[in-house]
Formats: structure tokens, C-alpha cells, sequence
């Protein structure tokens, strides 16, 4: 009988269709990373630096639209962000 820890050995996590396309859009405009973490009511993104954020702050709407989550809140955080 396997163990846990074998079955999840060879598995590779697949991100939501969300969080893929926030992170393109970011890595492809300012080539920064950024960390996503999607609930039901809002997209929190965290960034690295206040500039980031700021700079992200005017494509919040097109960022929405990307997502096709227009009735999640989008939440930018500045903080630690794991590569």
C-alpha cells in the first residue's frame, strides 16, 4: 500500500486559470514576481515593493477582466514574495 507521502511525490499542483493570468500579465508588463491567492468574494495579490503595487493599481479593472472575475474585489498587499 503506498503512503501519502509517495502519492503526492509525482504530483504537479496546477494553478487556477486566475492566478496564471495574473501572473503573466505581471511578469510580462513590470517582470516582477508575485504571489495570488484566490477566495470566494476577492483576489488578494502580494507584491514586493510599494512601487509594484502602485504601478499595478491603474490595471486593476483590465486585471479583473483578464481573470473574467468582475465581482471579486482585488486586493493589492505589499510583503514578502517567494520567487
Amino acid at each position: 500500500m503506498d503512503t501519502l507521502q509517495d502519492l503526492l511525490k509525482g504530483r504537479v499542483p496546477q494553478e487556477p486559470a486566475e492566478i496564471r493570468a495574473i501572473k503573466a500579465f505581471v511578469q510580462q508588463k513590470f517582470d516582477e514576481p508575485v504571489n495570488i491567492l484566490v477566495s470566494e468574494r476577492e483576489i488578494l495579490i502580494t507584491v514586493g515593493s510599494a512601487s509594484l503595487a502602485s504601478a499595478l493599481r491603474p490595471h486593476t479593472v483590465e486585471l479583473l477582466k483578464i481573470c473574467q472575475s468582475p465581482d471579486k474585489r482585488l486586493v493589492l498587499r505589499i510583503g514578502r514574495v517567494s520567487p
